[in-house]
């Protein structure tokens, strides 16, 4: 995370990113484990990719056998932003300016 955050509030708060290790699952969150989920990362079997990333808030998951290379930096980035500056109704991360009606 620390190579893909460009702002000193995102920077500090890599500090509260933690996981828990679960049979089948490896859980990563921001802060808390039920609000703050950032990804789940599950082990391929014989068949199918190696990885599976299942990013929260995201429709779709990211299959690769490589982890190598950015194809996990924006999702995880948006993710992350998104947990630290939360989100109201509207879309537009909080603390930012509201688009006038």
């Amino acid at each position: 995370m620390a190579f893909l955050v460009n702002d000193e509030r995102l920077f500090t708060a890599i500090q509260k990113i933690a996981f828990n290790d679960y049979k089948g699952k490896f859980v990563v969150y921001y802060d808390r484990e039920r609000r703050g989920r950032m990804f789940d990362f599950y082990e391929g079997g014989a068949r199918g990719p190696k990885y599976r990333f299942a990013f929260a808030d995201l429709p779709d998951e990211i299959a690769t056998d490589n982890l190598t290379g950015s194809i996990l930096d924006t999702p995880l980035l948006q993710v992350f932003t998104k947990r630290v500056l939360g989100e109201p109704a509207n879309g537009q991360p909080a603390g930012l300016p509201q688009p006038a009606d």
